[in-house]
């Protein structure tokens, strides 16, 4: 005959403490997660308030279908030199004639190396075109 020992009860479930302890545990948790999002929250109204000079003075020209950016640069001699310049963007049309026209095929249209073949317009934050020469 083998005898079976047991471990004590443990305070709290001796005193009826289980369910207690669990709404606890619950509470805590969900206000750690408001913490947490208080906090990411207030991370992105800083940044955003920071940044917001600097994405101010960016803008996209729908004619010419460019860029065009306006930095102040800080030199080592504590002056300011503005630069202005502009950047070409394509749409994927442009870009498939362009393709097109030099003999190329394409194959494939990705928004993001991790999802080959899916393409979202707008929402994609590449143009990734996979073309072959026949």
């Amino acid at each position: 005959m083998t005898t079976q020992t047991s471990d004590p009860p443990s305070t709290l479930a001796s005193r009826g403490g289980g369910p207690r302890a669990d709404r606890s545990f619950m509470a805590l948790t969900i206000g750690a997660g408001l913490l947490v999002l208080a906090v990411l929250a207030l991370i992105l109204i800083t940044t955003t308030r920071e940044a917001w000079p600097a994405l101010s003075k960016m803008g996209l020209d729908f004619i010419t279908s460019r860029m065009k950016v306006k930095r102040t640069l800080m030199l080592t001699n504590g002056k300011n030199r503005e630069c202005n310049y502009s950047v070409r963007i394509y749409g994927l049309h442009e870009l498939g004639k362009m393709l097109h026209d030099v003999g190329f095929k394409v194959l494939n249209v990705s928004g993001r190396p991790e999802m080959p073949g899916v393409f979202f317009g707008a929402t994609s934050p590449r143009i990734i075109i996979l073309a072959v020469k026949p």
